[in-house]
């Protein structure tokens, strides 16, 4: 039997959780999380955790789309890859177990195909936010986002304002308008 030809339980699991959870998603790569238990999966529009376990096989802790992804970090060291998302969230750090340089590769993969264009916005030297417009890969839908920088209120008129100026311009450099 070679080595290609053995499935791998973990990856069969994540296969039919998607299955059920979200028909036409297919896992990418499947690791484990070694640090809190559980599954990483790098679906093929979604990043996925999941505990095995449940009565139908495991359940989902955490499902999102790659969009949602404002950017990740591996450390191969440590084997651990930290999350920050777009909507100011929590972020996330897993640990991640056999299979860890494959999910990493996936998931940066993911994170640059939901990425059309984005800048950096600055105001008087300091960075006041991301814009970008970002494809959401189950439908192909474009989305635009700004994202306030850390310690940036979201309401600020004049920053909104510049992020405004400076997304419709990536827009037009994109052809979209």
């Amino acid at each position: 039997m070679g080595l290609f030809s053995r499935r791998r339980p973990e990856a069969s699991l994540a296969r039919d959780v998607l299955r059920r959870e979200r028909p036409g998603e297919r896992p990418l790569a499947v690791t484990t999380e070694t640090y809190r238990g559980g599954l990483l999966v790098a679906g093929t529009t979604r990043v996925w955790v999941l505990d095995p376990g449940g009565s139908d096989g495991a359940t989902v802790r955490l499902s999102r789309p790659w969009l949602d992804v404002l950017a990740g970090a591996w450390e191969p060291v440590t084997g651990t890859i930290s999350v920050t998302w777009v909507d100011g969230g929590r972020a996330a750090q897993w640990t991640l177990g056999p299979g860890g340089d494959r999910f990493s590769a996936v998931f940066y993969e993911r994170v640059a195909a939901s990425v059309l264009v984005d800048a950096v916005v600055v105001l008087d030297d300091a960075e006041v936010g991301r814009v970008a417009i970002r494809r959401d890969l189950s439908d192909s839908s474009l989305v635009e986002q700004i994202v306030p920088a850390r310690g940036v209120r979201r309401g600020d008129p004049q920053v909104a304002a510049l992020c405004g100026e400076v997304l419709a311009e990536l827009a037009e450099s994109a052809g979209l308008r």
